[in-house]
């Protein structure tokens, strides 16, 4: 971790492990490490974890335990404070219901396009906005900002894209 903080004393991290982690069972042991550690340089350090998004839900050649991944985050509420949990994983099942994985993956299978990416960002800057509790709305949006669908879910983001008229 000295290589990546590299002196820098931190306000706010953002931690995240991706899908290639999704068999790990000891994440949060890690995550201890790594909250501790940051937080041995300032105490009062906000950390912000994002879970990864849902691959193709029609894939059978993936092992997906990231739903797992981002409940085990919540746990680490009960141990920290000043933390918080940006729910990417929730808000994809949510999207899951409306979209096509081909609209947010890049390779149809598990990367996000520019589109998936958005999803990344409006989850993270809604979490730091304070909008995001433990149930969420997803509403897609036209250029005027009518709402055209909205997901019930986990958490609260709102998400608009001119491509959206057939998300119903």
């Amino acid at each position: 971790l000295d290589f990546f903080l590299n002196g820098i004393n931190p306000d706010l991290v953002f931690i995240g492990y991706g899908m290639n982690e999704n068999t790990r069972t000891s994440i949060n042991a890690e995550l201890r490490v790594i909250i501790d550690y940051i937080r041995n340089i300032n105490p009062d350090c906000s950390v912000v974890l994002v879970s990864a998004f849902v691959p193709n839900y029609n894939s059978t050649n993936i092992d997906n335990n990231l739903d797992t991944q981002e409940t085990a985050y919540y746990e680490l509420l009960e141990e920290y404070d000043n933390i918080a949990i940006a729910p990417v994983n929730s808000v994809y099942h949510s999207l899951q219901t409306v979209k096509d994985p081909a609209d947010y993956t890049a390779n149809c299978y598990n990367h996000p396009n520019d589109f998936g990416s958005s999803v990344y960002a409006s989850t993270i800057l809604a979490t730091l906005s304070g909008e995001v509790a433990p149930a969420v709305t997803v509403s897609f949006t036209d250029n005027s900002d009518n709402v055209i669908h909205t997901v019930e879910g986990y958490g609260s983001v709102a998400l608009s894209d001119k491509d959206y008229a057939d998300a119903e």
